[in-house]
């Protein structure tokens, strides 16, 4: 029993092999000329044509997050004004919907996209899951680095797009600050007027002094109006490996192991055709399916 199985397995592979011999030319020619294809495709093209070429890089913008003086900073708390800049900053660069919107003035990738119903969807496909957009801490206190993955040529446009979001933050904390450091100075010269006309001025010399460190600061800071973000010289750029000859041994042996499936099926076809009986059993079941 056990040599019956034996050579029915070995007849099996024989007849294998025999197809696979029988159509050696079509599967190594045909493997032959994929492999010349895919030469001329991801080598020969890219150089002959600069549009073909697909060659990315990963630029990284440091950014420098500048705080506000510990007194002002302390004094805005104590009114319940949140002040930690480096929030506004990451926030904004994980905000899918603001993300989605500036990259329409910026498209930094290849990719376009022309429909707004499910163009956020697109965004987080092409940009945050694949990891083309990140910030992440530069490791030096007060500093970030926000990463984009893209095309050679788009440099110049994701350059705009990191400087147009920090613009619009930049815009937007100054914005509250107007409206919070005023507030915080008319506080801070009654908080001193009162005390200083009290008859316990000697005991509060500490507070008092605090609150004319606290003014003297805030004149200064309204003299600089300086931005909270800023972008640190011009970003830092890598070439992305392209795998070429990896992409080549995979066409290779895509075509390879194609073209051996379809010696096989060209081998059924053959025999069913040389089969009455199985001839006719595909005939009536392609005849039941209609």
């Amino acid at each position: 029993m056990e040599k019956i199985e034996q050579n029915e397995e070995e007849i099996s592979l024989i007849d294998l092999l025999a197809v696979i011999i029988k159509y050696r030319k079509m599967i190594i020619f045909g493997t032959i000329a994929a492999g010349i294809i895919g030469i001329v495709a991801i080598f020969v093209m890219p150089k002959l044509f600069p549009s073909f070429d697909n060659k990315e890089i990963i630029a990284t913008y440091t950014v420098k997050v500048t705080p506000l003086p510990g007194n002002i900073s302390s004094g805005l708390a104590a009114l319940g004004i949140n002040n930690n800049f480096e929030n506004v900053l990451t926030s904004s660069f994980i905000n899918l919907p603001f993300i989605a919107s500036e990259y329409k003035k910026f498209p930094f990738t290849k990719k376009s996209f022309t429909s707004d119903v499910f163009f956020s969807n697109s965004i987080v496909e092409e940009i945050v899951k694949s990891k083309k957009l990140q910030i992440v801490p530069a490791g030096i206190t007060n500093y970030y680095d926000v990463t984009l993955r893209m095309p050679i040529e788009k440099l110049d446009t994701g350059t705009d797009f990191v400087k147009e979001i920090l613009s619009i933050d930049n815009e937007s904390v100054l914005t509250v600050l107007a409206e919070t450091i005023p507030l915080l100075e008319s506080n801070t010269k009654e908080s001193l007027d009162k005390i200083e006309k009290s008859t316990a001025q000697v005991n509060d010399f500490y507070t008092i002094q605090n609150l004319r460190d606290l003014l003297k600061d805030i004149e200064i800071y309204k003299e600089k109006n300086i931005n909270i973000f800023e972008l640190e010289n011009e970003p830092f750029v890598l070439s992305v490996a392209q795998g070429r000859l990896k992409k080549l041994i995979i066409v290779v042996f895509a075509a390879f192991f194609l073209l051996v499936f379809l010696a096989f099926a060209r081998n059924t076809v053959q025999n069913v055709k040389a089969d009455p009986e199985a001839s006719k059993i595909i005939s009536d079941a392609w005849n039941s399916g209609k």
